[in-house]
C-alpha cells in the first residue's frame, strides 16, 4: 500500500533526524582521532629528532596517513550531514504546511506563550500572603520557560505597579528584575541553566 504524502514526509523527518545523530557521533569520533594523529605526529617528530632514530620517523609518517585519512572521512561526514539536514528541513516544511491552519502556526504559539506568561506573571504578583506579603511575582519570572521569562517580568511589574495593599511593592519589583537577571547572566552556562534548581536559586538569590 502505497504511503500518504504526510505518513512519508513525517518517516522521512524521523530517519533525518535519527541519522543526523549518528552523523554527530561520527563527527565527534573522527575529531577525536584526528587530534591523537596530530599529537602522534608532533610526538614521533620530536622523538625523532631527539633520540635520532629513523624508527619514529617512520611512525610519524603512519600517523601522518591516518590523519590525511581523517580529513578525507571527516569531509564526508559534512557531506552526509549536509544532505540529511537538507533532508528534514524539506520534510519539515512540507509539515508546517500542512498543518491544521493557523492553529499549528508557531507565531501563533509563540504569541499564545507570550501572553499567557504575561499573564501569569501579572496574577501571581497580585497574590498575597498574609495579607502584606507577594514574593510570588518574583517565583514566576523565575519559574517561567527562557524564552517567555521577559513576558513573565513585565507581567510581574505590571502587576506590582497597580495599587494594593503593598507597603513597598518598589522592593518586589527589584526582586523580579533581580530573578531575571539572574538567569540571563547563567543562561549560557549549560549545566546550571538546565539544572531543575536553577529556577529556585534565581527566585531566592534576590
Amino acid at each position: 500500500m502505497e504511503k500518504k504524502p504526510l505518513d512519508f514526509y513525517q518517516a522521512l523527518s524521523q530517519d533525518c533526524t535519527e541519522a543526523l545523530g549518528q552523523d554527530r557521533k561520527q563527527y565527534n569520533r573522527c575529531s577525536f582521532l584526528r587530534g591523537v594523529a596530530m599529537l602522534c605526529i608532533i610526538g614521533a617528530c620530536v622523538a625523532g629528532y631527539v633520540q635520532n632514530q629513523p624508527l619514529f620517523y617512520g611512525a610519524g609518517a603512519l600517523a601522518l596517513l591516518a590523519f590525511v585519512w581523517l580529513i578525507g572521512r571527516h569531509s564526508r561526514i559534512v557531506e552526509r550531514q549536509t544532505h540529511h539536514t537538507a533532508l528534514r528541513d524539506v520534510a519539515k516544511a512540507y509539515l508546517d504546511r500542512s498543518g491544521d491552519g493557523w492553529k499549528d502556526s508557531p507565531v501563533v504559539a509563540e504569541l499564545a506563550g507570550v501572553a499567557g506568561s504575561f499573564l501569569a506573571g501579572f496574577l501571581f504578583a497580585r497574590a498575597l500572603a498574609f495579607g502584606k506579603y507577594a514574593p510570588f511575582g518574583a517565583a514566576a519570572a523565575a519559574a517561567a520557560p527562557y524564552r517567555f521569562m521577559w513576558a513573565a517580568t513585565a507581567g510581574a511589574v505590571m502587576g506590582y505597579l497597580l495599587p494594593s495593599s503593598l507597603l513597598v511593592p518598589v522592593r518586589y519589583i527589584a526582586c523580579v528584575l533581580a530573578a531575571a537577571a539572574i538567569r540571563w547572566t547563567l543562561h549560557d552556562l549549560h549545566r546550571i541553566s538546565r539544572n531543575q534548581f536553577s529556577g529556585p536559586l534565581a527566585a531566592f538569590g534576590p
